[in-house]
């Protein structure tokens, strides 16, 4: 929802945890957006007023704006709002003609009482100020949620029929395109899970997940992390109900999770330590009169009709050298280009 002038963006999102039901209060039957309410209320560097007060400075119980909401109530609350209604109120600037001015909306917070938003166009110059290239532009929440407090998300998207993920343990699979994010449950703290790593998720909820202002998916996973009540990034993909490291012999466990390669590691151990390669080439094996050699070239099936196998060759973008897969499937130290002694020790993916 975009609103010209007063103006805000009703952008996406999330947050934290639910203390009562949006529907106790019939938020089905009023149109506008959830917003949820999160710890962050930080102050601009042109703002006086300490950041992390208790209380939000752009909430209040009262029209007039002097009730502001306490956060050890609120936070993790839920909210609707209907920013398309809204009304300006001003009073005179104190030491001059002029006139301060504040948007106010009204909303209905998940405990049933009706609060008010107040938007004040001196803390948001960027949106109000008509010499400002941004003016008349719209108010963008999904830019200014820390400041406000909270972080929007369609109603519409709140409720889901069924979840198609089940819940329970996951492991985090390794080396995918886009890192696993966990966000604390008043979206304060973002972190990275590692690959391997466990997380029990209980509910995939279909609202759009964003941190740090960046919108990452359309859907968030609620899950514990490290006793850590909070969300997932919803890239599903990337969750495995099995320990990938089931699959690793024991030997070489050590290696995979240091990212490092033994040689005897089969292939797939060596991608769940290095990742998938840039790059696979495969050459025939055949059997000559000077023993097993590999078809490089193309030039030995010409001659030769006992073909006995294949190697790998798989080349990632930061080893300088191809790495081969004999044709029993293993990484063996014969036939690599760094396998000579004098290379010992200078091979930081190699565990010796």
């Amino acid at each position: 929802m975009k609103m010209k002038n007063v103006v805000l963006v009703s952008s996406i999102l999330l947050c934290s945890s639910v203390l009562a039901s949006p529907e106790i209060c019939g938020f089905d039957n009023i149109e506008g957006d959830i917003i949820e309410f999160t710890a962050s209320d930080k102050s601009r560097e042109t703002d006086t007023i300490q950041s992390q007060l208790p209380v939000y400075r752009y909430f209040s119980n009262d029209v007039v704006g002097e009730r502001l909401l306490e956060k050890k109530i609120y936070v993790g609350r839920k909210a609707i709002f209907d920013f398309s209604n809204g009304f300006v109120k001003e009073k005179p600037r104190s030491g001059s003609d002029g006139y301060d001015a504040t948007h106010v909306f009204t909303g209905y917070a998940d405990n049933c009482e009706k609060i008010f938003a107040q938007i004040r166009e001196q803390d948001f110059p960027q949106y109000f100020n008509q010499g400002n290239t941004l003016y008349p532009n719209e108010m963008d929440f999904l830019l200014e949620e820390t400041t406000l407090g909270f972080i929007f998300h369609k109603s519409e998207k709140y409720n889901i029929s069924e979840p198609d993920l089940d819940a329970g343990i996951f492991y985090v699979k390794p080396y995918l395109k886009y890192p696993v994010l966990f966000v604390d449950k008043h979206y304060q703290q973002t972190v990275t899970v590692l690959p391997y790593e466990k997380v029990n998720v209980t509910e995939l909820q279909f609202i759009p997940f964003a941190s740090g202002g960046i919108r990452s998916s359309d859907f968030r996973l609620k899950a514990v992390y490290k006793a850590k009540e909070g969300f997932l990034v919803g890239y599903r993909g990337a969750l495995s109900n099995k320990d990938p490291l089931l699959g690793v012999r024991l030997k070489y466990r050590h290696a995979v999770t240091e990212n490092k390669l033994m040689f005897g590691m089969n292939l797939d151990e060596v991608v769940l330590s290095l990742g998938f390669p840039d790059k696979t080439d495969v050459y025939d094996v055949y059997k000559t009169e000077t023993g097993f050699n590999v078809d490089y070239d193309g030039d030995l099936a010409k001659h030769y009709s006992n073909n006995v196998g294949s190697i790998n060759v798989i080349t990632y973008d930061h080893i300088p050298y191809g790495l081969v897969i004999d044709m029993r499937g293993r990484f063996k130290r014969g036939k690599q280009v760094f396998g000579q002694s004098k290379f010992k020790g200078t091979l930081p993916f190699i565990i010796w």
